[in-house]
C-alpha cells in the first residue's frame, strides 16, 4: 500500500495542487474526492485521471470534472455549494484569484513548493 500512496502523492505535486478543507464530500454519499481538472485531454485532466486510477487501487473514489481552467477550478473549490474538494491551478492564477478573494488565502493549501520523495527508493 505504501507504494500506492507514494504514486498518488507524486502525481499530486506535478502542478500547484489546491485542497479546500470542507465537509462537501462528507455530507453526501458521493465520491470521496471530486477533482476539478481542466479540459478533457489537457495536462491537468491527465493528472486527475492518473490519480483516479491509483486511488481506485486503494478503494478511494474519485470523480473528475471538466473545467475551463484554473480560475473555474478555484471558483468551484471555494463554492460551498460545489462538491469539488481538490484541484490543480497555475501558481499565477492562484495569486490572481486570491487578490479578489483574500479571505480564502488561509483555506487553500498550496503545495507548489513542496517536494515529496518516495521512501522506497
Amino acid at each position: 500500500m505504501s507504494s500506492k500512496i507514494n504514486n498518488l502523492t507524486i502525481t499530486l505535486i506535478l502542478a500547484s495542487c489546491c485542497i479546500f478543507p470542507s465537509s462537501h464530500a462528507e455530507e453526501s454519499r458521493g465520491p470521496e474526492i471530486v477533482f476539478s481538472a481542466g479540459r478533457e485531454g489537457g495536462g491537468y485532466w491527465g493528472v486527475a485521471q492518473r490519480m483516479k486510477a491509483v486511488s481506485a487501487e486503494s478503494e478511494l473514489s474519485v470523480l473528475v470534472k471538466e473545467s475551463a481552467g484554473s480560475i473555474q477550478n478555484l471558483d468551484r473549490l471555494a463554492d460551498p455549494g460545489s462538491a469539488v474538494n481538490l484541484t490543480l491551478a497555475q501558481a499565477d492564477a492562484i495569486e490572481y484569484y486570491l487578490k479578489d478573494h483574500p479571505d480564502l488565502a488561509n483555506h487553500i493549501m498550496d503545495f507548489q513548493w513542496m517536494r515529496i520523495y518516495p521512501t522506497d527508493r
